[in-house]
């Protein structure tokens, strides 16, 4: 009868061991191993100090709940997965979480926020893990280099830097700034902006040493050409912002149009020089010294009167080459003030005698975008000395 009793005993212990176990429930769920049943009590789980994320990690699956919060830790329950402990986080805190995420779809950020780096390292941007661009530590950016030298530094075996391109530069940059420069897309040339004016760039392959002049048309007032800018055109008139050709109606007069010496000297190569040396009346265009590679320095003196006198005036000088297939074509303008209602404005523009413009020579325009008079004082042309 005794073993009867043990074994009986054996047998419900065996039963228990392979079913499921359920506390305060006599019904525990089938596939659970262990169901709790209070309405109105939880599971405490073991409390422990932990002192970072990799300390004392047991089994994996192993759930604690944290009572102190120091280095990478703090206050909360946390599940090992065989390496670290992993914080379980509640909907509030992880909402929190993923707004301070860099989302690829756009953030809604505040003042503070950048990107960046909070060292003194540099800032690197790479794609198919090659790097294409850094921001140094000192604000030097580098573009195909990782040693950049100046403020911007851009090295490419087959590339370049393309410049802003603009259509008109001179009306369409406002609040333009000393140094700005810009492709005139219109006049196909580079502009900067001295902080007083917008001026061209020019190169030439061509750019040497001269038979040096210097020939200055300063015209009697009868044959100085004078324009009458106005909001509409007519009765002698001439509308503003549109370019007028600066022609010498009347004969010039190598003896009373330009400058006796010392101020006009002709080049050496032109022996006895006449006007037709500086200005085609024919064509009505402005010649070089005929020597190619000689560099012109073109010096446009201008009078203007009968302005408003709290008017600003945009006055600009073109000079071209009209003649096929060049495209040459380089101006620059200057600043009539308020305040005033006339005054002198002076043009400098620069040219390279070639085989499209010796002989040819360029048209010489003015505008103003402001109704007033202008008139043409002088022309100067320096020929730069070239061996």
């Amino acid at each position: 009868m005794k073993y009867l009793k043990i074994f009986s005993f054996l047998c419900f212990s065996s039963s228990l061991c392979l079913s499921q176990v359920g506390i305060n429930t006599q019904t525990p769920d089938p596939d659970s191993d262990l169901t709790l049943g209070s309405a109105n009590k939880g599971i405490l789980l073991n409390r422990v100090s932990l002192t970072s994320t990799n300390m004392g990690v047991f089994k994996e699956g192993m759930l604690v709940y944290n009572m102190t919060t120091i280095n990478d830790v703090s206050k909360g329950p946390y599940i090992s997965n065989g390496v670290l402990w992993n914080k379980i986080v509640d909907w509030p805190t992880l909402t929190t979480s993923l707004n301070t995420v860099w989302k690829t779809t756009g953030n809604n950020i505040a003042s503070t926020d950048f990107i960046g780096t909070v060292n003194l390292q540099p800032l690197i941007f790479k794609t198919n893990n090659i790097e294409k661009l850094r921001l140094e530590t000192d604000g030097k950016i580098g573009v195909g280099t990782t040693s950049p030298q100046g403020v911007v530094d851009i090295f490419s075996t087959n590339s370049t830097l393309v410049l802003p391109r603009n259509i008109n530069p001179i009306a369409n940059i406002m609040g333009a700034i000393p140094g700005m420069i810009v492709y005139d897309s219109t006049n196909k040339t580079l502009r900067y902006y001295d902080g007083t004016k917008w001026s061209t760039v020019i190169s030439s392959q061509e750019f040497t040493t001269a038979n040096e002049g210097v020939v200055k048309l300063n015209s009697s007032g009868s044959a100085k050409p004078t324009f009458l800018f106005r909001n509409t055109g007519g009765g002698g008139n001439v509308a503003i912002n549109s370019y007028q050709d600066i022609i010498y109606s009347n004969s010039i007069n190598i003896t009373t149009d330009f400058s006796s010496a010392p101020t006009t000297s002709w080049p050496e190569n032109i022996i006895n020089p006449t006007s037709g040396d500086f200005y085609n009346p024919i064509t009505n265009r402005f010649l070089e010294n005929p020597i190619s590679g000689q560099v012109h320095i073109w010096r446009i003196i201008v009078g203007y009167s009968n302005k408003n006198n709290g008017a600003v005036a945009s006055v600009t000088s073109n000079l071209s080459n009209p003649v096929s297939p060049s495209t040459f074509s380089i101006d620059q303008t200057a600043i009539a003030p308020n305040g005033v209602s006339s005054g002198n404005l002076v043009f400098y523009l620069i040219t390279i005698a070639d085989n499209l413009s010796i002989g040819s020579g360029y048209s010489l325009k003015i505008k103003s975008d402001t109704p007033m008079d202008v008139t043409i004082d002088s022309i100067t042309r320096i020929s730069q000395a070239k061996d």
